[in-house]
């Protein structure tokens, strides 16, 4: 019984994340010699920020824009040593890409339409 309490113990262990001791997160779960995409969590973060703020007056083009250049360059770095970095985060980079792509779009969309209603007032006052 206490061995298959050792053994259950292990195998979590394995899965979970540990701290090294200078402090930086150990995650089991990456693989040997695999690494996370550079700026994949940050790409992530700038697409769901893009689309937020593209909302406000189409503001979100700028963290768009960001988010395409950090996934431009993360692709690149992933395209030369691909069996360098984990599976999980070249998906996150590539989910990122898109969020920042849509928050792009959904900024052009709308400062268009603030183009068009404007240039619209401006008429009908002349």
């Amino acid at each position: 019984m206490e061995d298959r309490f050792n053994d259950l113990e292990d195998e979590q262990n394995k899965n979970s994340f540990s701290q090294t001791p200078s402090g930086s997160i150990n995650r089991g779960n990456l693989g040997q010699g695999q690494k996370e995409v550079p700026n994949a969590q940050a790409i992530f973060i700038i697409g769901i920020v893009s689309i937020a703020l593209s909302l406000c007056y189409g503001i979100g083009l700028v963290a768009g824009i960001v988010g395409l250049v950090l996934a431009k360059n993360g692709k690149e770095d992933y395209e030369k040593e691909p069996e360098l970095y984990t599976k999980e985060s070249v998906k996150q980079m590539t989910t990122g890409k898109t969020l920042s792509m849509i928050g792009v779009g959904v900024s052009a969309l709308i400062i268009l339409v603030l183009v068009i209603i404007y240039a619209a007032l401006i008429i009908s006052s002349l």
